[in-house]
C-alpha cells in the first residue's frame, strides 16, 4: 500500500519515464564523452581537428534537441510541482546542449587545449542532464 502511494506520488511530481527520451539522452552523453575524451588526450588542441569532429557535434546536439523536445512534451499530472520538474529537466538538457555548442565553437576557432578549462563545464552540464533522465526510470 505504501509503495503504491509512493509510486503514485512520483507520477504527480515528475514526468513519466520515456524510453525514447532516455535513449536520445544516452546517445548524446556517449557522444559527449567521446568528444571530451579526445579533447583530454590532446586530439583537439588544433582547430584543424574540428572538421573530423564536426559530425559528432552535430549528432550530439541533434540528440539533445530531440530529448529536450520530448521532455517538454511530457504530460504531468500536477500543475505547479510536476510542471516545474518537467521544466527543470528540459533546462538541464538544454544546458548540456548549450555547453556542447559553445565547446564546438571554441574547437572550431582555436582548438581545445586540454588544460584550458573548457571540458569540465560541458562534462558537468551533460552529466546532470543524463542523471536527471536516468532518475526518471527509477521513480
Amino acid at each position: 500500500m505504501l509503495m503504491a502511494a509512493t509510486l503514485g506520488a512520483c507520477a504527480v511530481f515528475a514526468p513519466a519515464y520515456d524510453p525514447t527520451l532516455a535513449s536520445e539522452t544516452n546517445t548524446a552523453y556517449q557522444g559527449v564523452s567521446q568528444i571530451l575524451a579526445s579533447a583530454q588526450l590532446g586530439a583537439y588542441a588544433d582547430p584543424s581537428s574540428y572538421s573530423g569532429a564536426q559530425a559528432q557535434y552535430v549528432n550530439v546536439t541533434a540528440a539533445l534537441s530531440i530529448a529536450a523536445a520530448r521532455a517538454g512534451a511530457e504530460p504531468v499530472a500536477a500543475r505547479g510541482t510536476g510542471e516545474q520538474a518537467r521544466d527543470k529537466l528540459v533546462g538541464l538538457i538544454q544546458g548540456c546542449r548549450s555547453q556542447v555548442l559553445a565547446l564546438a565553437q571554441v574547437h572550431q576557432r582555436r582548438g581545445i587545449p586540454n588544460d584550458a578549462g573548457f571540458i569540465q563545464p560541458v562534462q558537468v552540464a551533460c552529466d546532470e542532464a543524463s542523471r536527471a533522465v536516468t532518475a526518471m526510470q527509477n521513480h
